[in-house]
């Protein structure tokens, strides 16, 4: 097989460990890319993602940044840039490089919406309805666009207009959660209890839908298929040189993969 079409397979590999959020799986494959070829960014936005899934926060700040010092005009690394840093409330760093953006790019959607989400969360709402002004479009079809206006709307005491929008959304296409819980805190503010009331309640009734069997047996079926012999082999190892048996016991994501070091 040629070296091009190893990556292009490796890759694939790593994309699917992605989607099936086996990690490890690609963590182990995307650092083999790269150690062949530092500049490729690809693999490196690849391994951003799972940085970030992995709570490796900065890892994942430095490889984007990294793609753009070798892309510098693939605009698709500076909105994943943007977001991850509003995402960990670096809000000012994130609109810096939007705002910067959307002077090159003045008609980008997901940019402006991107732009329209930090500055709500900045408290900027007359800037941030300013924006979403010129992709009112997209406010009244996507629902993403559609709960950042509400929310900016909401924080201008214009709950009636959050109604408008979010209304025919709620009640024609499935959208996420989360839009359920701002429709109802309109509703709120206008007074209306029995219909906030309804939306809180429809927001506690989605429920998380349960795993099979199937899907479990397939999921360790993956893990056997990622965690070879050959693959465990490049897995980082213990800097110490204890043989004692050591059992870490606590909650999920409480940093216990931090405890080694």
């Amino acid at each position: 097989m040629s070296v091009d079409l190893k990556r292009a397979a490796m890759l694939r590999e790593a994309q699917r460990c992605v989607q099936t959020r086996n990690w490890m799986g690609a963590k182990v494959i995307l650092d083999e890319i790269l150690a062949k070829n530092r500049r490729d960014t690809e693999a490196m936005e690849i391994r951003a993602t799972v940085a970030f899934a992995d709570s490796q926060h900065e890892k994942a700040i430095e490889l984007l940044q990294n793609c753009i010092a070798i892309e510098p005009n693939q605009p698709r690394f500076q909105l994943s840039l943007a977001s991850l840093l509003s995402s960990r409330g670096r809000y000012g760093d994130a609109l810096a490089r939007l705002k910067k953006y959307i002077r090159k790019n003045p008609s980008d959607v997901q940019g402006l919406g991107r732009m329209a989400e930090v500055l709500e969360n900045t408290g900027e709402i007359e800037e941030g309805l300013e924006t979403l002004a010129t992709v009112m479009d997209h406010v009244r079809r996507d629902p993403r666009f559609a709960a950042i206006y509400g929310k900016l709307k909401l924080k201008a005491k214009q709950p009636q207009e959050t109604v408008d929008i979010l209304l025919p959304l709620a009640r024609s296409i499935p959208v996420p959660i989360t839009l359920f819980g701002i429709l109802a805190k309109a509703y709120e503010a206008l007074g209306e209890v029995d219909n906030a009331f309804q939306w809180y309640q429809a927001a506690n009734q989605v429920q998380v839908k349960a795993g099979t069997l199937k899907h479990f047996v397939d999921h360790v079926g993956r893990v056997m298929h990622e965690f070879t012999r050959e693959r465990v082999t490049k897995m980082p190892r213990a800097r110490h040189g204890s043989s004692l048996p050591i059992f870490v016991a606590a909650r999920p994501r409480s940093g216990t993969t931090l405890v080694e070091s």
